[in-house]
């Protein structure tokens, strides 16, 4: 009961009135929040536990009036109209200016339990806001009240079930409402993972290539955004494209007027190792590279060609690609001897004007 009498005391002394309208306005607003943290409590408060904050509050509220009543103050009808019904079970005709010690003013149409109260205290100050410590965990001191004991500071640091209903049910709210965030961001972040797992691109390594073409024939170099194999030359640049909801593609642009079909040709190059150069001696190897036109600065045409060596090359292939990712094929005989480490280039804007395609594939197939 006390720690609802210091809110009340409080509040009333937060209006800055204490007259009968100012006293039932507070006592009307106390009760409204009272029931409101009630319903609305997680988990749902029990009801024994529902009893004792709504009996404590109208005690609280009696115990206030009792003290209003003491002074020669008018007091609130539903006080009045209870020491008359007291008085009139004790033979009395109406109240003695004492403090009663039994009964309490009950909530008007609410059903609240009857209770014992407290001796009357000294009054609240007045000043402050309007209902600045209302349900709040504020501690301000008003002038010349004397400081509130663990006990009366309802709002103190007590366990979650210790505190006033208001400081219960937040920390309980506050508890089930980081639960929900922290299991939300753990199915992002495992979502996250996952579509990045699914959508990272594929860069095979030269041995697995060299292994994949002994063994079957045909080998993929890289899928998606394999920027880590593909290499600018002067006047080219290459970037990755897209990603986020797929594996991308390489963006090559070129602003090369002129570029020869050689070892240093002014183009993108993919290198093939050594390893790879053994398993293609005196056979025909297919490259297909799948490409389209880049959006936004589309090349209307590009050219791939395969170098063993400055003078073993296929020369320029010239291709003309659209809107759409489609395989484009480069074929070259390689001779028992050459060169280390061939060469696959690709020139994206044969013209030269910075234009681009955009690469998501380049797949290797060897035959006798």
């Amino acid at each position: 009961m006390d720690r609802y009498y210091a809110i009340l005391a409080r509040s009333i002394a937060a209006t800055g009135r204490d007259d009968v309208e100012a006293r039932q306005a507070v006592y009307a607003h106390v009760r409204s929040e009272l029931d409101r943290l009630i319903a609305t409590a997680e988990p749902k408060m029990p009801a024994s536990e529902q009893i004792a904050h709504q009996s404590a509050l109208e005690q609280a509220i009696a115990r206030t009036e009792e003290e209003f009543a003491a002074r020669g103050a008018e007091v609130t009808p539903q006080h009045s109209a209870a020491q008359a019904g007291r008085a009139a079970q004790a033979g009395n005709p109406g109240p003695s200016g004492g403090v009663s010690q039994t009964g309490g003013a009950s909530r008007s149409g609410a059903g609240r339990p009857r209770g014992k109260t407290a001796a009357a205290g000294p009054a609240a100050p007045r000043g402050g806001s309007r209902f600045p410590a209302f349900l709040t965990r504020g501690r301000q001191q008003q002038a010349g009240s004397p400081k509130p004991t663990p006990q009366q500071d309802i709002w103190g640091d007590e366990e979650p079930a210790r505190k006033g209903a208001r400081g219960f049910l937040k920390n309980r709210t506050a508890m089930v409402a980081g639960a929900a965030l922290v299991a939300l961001l753990a199915v992002l972040v495992g979502a996250y993972l996952i579509l990045a797992g699914l959508n990272a691109p594929t860069v095979a390594g030269y041995e697995a290539v060299a292994k994949r073409l002994q063994e079957k024939g045909a080998a993929t170099l890289f899928l998606g955004a394999g920027t880590s194999r593909v290499r600018g030359g002067r006047g080219t640049s290459v970037e990755s494209s897209g990603g986020i909801f797929g594996p991308g593609a390489v963006h090559i642009s070129s602003r090369a007027k002129t570029a020869d079909p050689d070892t240093k040709a002014k183009a993108a190059r993919v290198t093939l190792s050594p390893a790879i150069r053994a398993q293609l001696a005196g056979k025909t190897l297919a490259v297909t590279i799948v490409a389209r036109a880049a959006p936004g600065d589309p090349s209307p045409r590009f050219a791939a060609a395969i170098i063993d060596s400055n003078k073993q090359t296929t020369g320029w292939q010239e291709f003309t690609p659209d809107g759409e990712f489609r395989p484009y094929t480069i074929e070259y005989a390689f001779e028992e001897q050459g060169g280390k480490k061939p060469l696959i280039a690709i020139w994206a804007d044969v013209e030269g004007k910075g234009r681009a395609i955009e690469v998501n594939e380049i797949s290797l197939r060897t035959a006798e």
